[in-house]
């Protein structure tokens, strides 16, 4: 079934589910050798070999040019309440620690470009530490420093969004390992926007700030969320997938 075909039934779904149903945003493992076409952004990226976890092939983010990202306005139209991304990375070794920064992933409630005034989380690993930043770059107590050249596992999620409970999770694992080690929980630290009064748009992987070098990404795994519609939306979502799949039969 081709995407376009499916992202439509699952949204039906979601909305006769009777909950919020997460929706796949986007997956890509880069093994295809091309950085798949569903992206919204993919500038300054290329397809490399030797991915995590025995994958083939992963995707590199070039320096001070890199922007791979996309929105989650396909899925989930009002915005992500409940979100996850998941992936792999790996950064490159640095001559200047202190003032290179080795990795940066935003999460924003506008677009995906990469910029001091869209980011709403704006996460760096520089200078062996992670930061998060609200007028000032902020560490986040338990992750620890990362290894260059080395893969490891790691996951934002966010949940809540848009409500006075929003907060966001991060997860790493061990060097070349897949399951969670550390975790830093039941943060709310934002750059730009309000988390508690909208929700997440968009996010997106970039080497735009700090001198960055480039880092590498794989398996890239994002879900997303919105609220439940009133009850005559859900009426209405159910029609539609019924309609949907008599057309199929």
């Amino acid at each position: 079934m081709k995407l376009s075909c499916t992202r439509p039934i699952l949204l039906a779904l979601a909305f006769t589910s009777g909950s919020a149903s997460a929706v796949t945003v986007i997956t890509d493992d880069f093994d295809t050798g091309v950085v798949s076409s569903s992206w919204d952004t993919t500038a300054g990226t290329s397809v490399v070999s030797g991915g995590a976890q025995g994958s083939t092939q992963a995707v590199t983010l070039a320096a001070t040019t890199g922007n791979l990202g996309e929105t989650f306005g396909a899925v989930s139209p009002g915005g992500a309440e409940d979100f996850v991304i998941d992936y792999y990375f790996r950064v490159q070794a640095v001559a200047a620690p202190a003032t290179t920064r080795q990795f940066n992933l935003q999460v924003s409630t506008t677009w995906v470009t990469p910029n001091t005034s869209a980011a709403t989380i704006n996460l760096r690993y520089q200078n062996g530490g992670w930061a998060l930043f609200n007028t000032a770059w902020v560490p986040v107590a338990g992750l620890p420093a990362v290894a260059d050249g080395t893969w490891y596992h790691m996951q934002l999620e966010g949940v809540d969004w848009g409500t006075a409970g929003a907060s966001y999770t991060l997860r790493l694992s061990d060097a070349a390992g897949s399951a969670f080690t550390s975790t830093a929980t039941g943060l709310n630290i934002v750059q730009n926007g309000n988390i508690i009064g909208t929700k997440a748009q968009s996010f997106n992987f970039n080497t735009a700030f700090g001198a960055n070098p480039g880092f590498s990404v794989d398996q890239v795994t994002v879900t997303a969320a919105d609220v439940v519609p009133e009850p005559g939306a859900v009426s209405l979502g159910g029609l539609v997938l019924l309609g949907l799949l008599r057309r199929r039969r």
